[in-house]
């Protein structure tokens, strides 16, 4: 340190650590210069243009158990479905009839929710069958589908 309190200037930067301080105006602001990338004000353009077509991309499950959701019960039949799986009933409001495909829709939303069971494969014609099989009176009020669950 010099005599007047001032450090000496002796390093290449002529600044006294060596490294030249960070100023906020040396930003650069506009057209990016050689290899500087896209401007950073084109930036959020570009996530509001990109974030609905990944979003279309998500797989979506419907809402289930939830307040104003379609509430899903299931329980374990004493059928078994093989590999350790068992047939399970889907129960659905009564009042509301859904199709099939809504109906497995649920299922698996319900099933995801619930860290003891896995849904099992079993392809849409075996799941109508089996569900065609609890009867009329219940034909699109209930599921039928194999899941493997732990305890």
């Amino acid at each position: 340190m010099r005599r007047d309190g001032h450090l000496p200037m002796t390093r290449a930067s002529g600044h006294p650590t060596g490294r030249r301080p960070f100023i906020l105006a040396e930003i650069p602001r506009g057209r990016p210069q050689a290899g500087g990338g896209a401007p950073k004000r084109r930036l959020p353009l570009l996530l509001a243009a990109t974030l609905p077509l990944l979003a279309a991309c998500m797989p979506m499950t419907p809402k289930v158990n939830a307040p104003g959701a379609p509430q899903v019960r299931y329980f374990a039949s004493t059928e078994s479905a093989g590999d350790g799986a068992r047939w399970h009933i889907f129960l659905y409001d009564p009042a509301v009839p859904r199709s099939l495909d809504e109906r497995i829709d649920l299922a698996r939303a319900a099933v995801a929710q619930d860290r003891g069971c896995r849904w099992v494969g079993a392809d849409r014609d075996a799941l109508a069958e089996r569900t065609r099989a609890q009867g009329a009176r219940y034909g699109e009020t209930v599921l039928a589908a194999p899941l493997r669950c732990t305890a």
